[in-house]
């Protein structure tokens, strides 16, 4: 019964995969106000460090924007700021929402573990 509900799901995953163009990125958009200090220390701690952004890309597809911003989804109402927000990758649904500033360690930790619980 294990290895038919196993096969089962990686025949799904690879269907998924292969119909959004083989990627299966979960996507993360990061939401900042203008002349927020937590927004511009999250910025540049993580999102500004080539290395961070790198393992974040692994399994992300990334997205900042300002929340005044036309490419802002309307389903997403951001009440803190920053705030990051985990969608899935059709990006239709809210897996997640981060509010406030995280330290980079935490954040990274935190969003793998995401992707791991989602996604595999």
């Amino acid at each position: 019964m294990k290895k038919a509900l196993l096969s089962l799901l990686l025949t799904l995953t690879s269907l998924f995969a292969q119909a959004n163009g083989g990627e299966s990125k979960l996507a993360m958009i990061f939401v900042y106000q203008d002349g927020c200090g937590w927004c511009e220390k999250m910025e540049r701690e993580i999102f500004d460090d080539p290395k961070k952004m790198a393992k974040i890309a692994k399994h992300y597809s990334f997205q900042k924007l300002n929340k005044t911003d036309p490419a802002l989804p309307a389903f997403l109402h951001p009440n803190f700021f920053p705030t990051t927000y985990i969608l899935s990758p059709d990006r239709k649904r809210v897996v997640d929402e981060l509010p406030g500033y995280m330290k980079p360690d935490q954040f990274l930790d935190y969003v793998n573990e995401l992707y791991d619980v989602e996604m595999r």
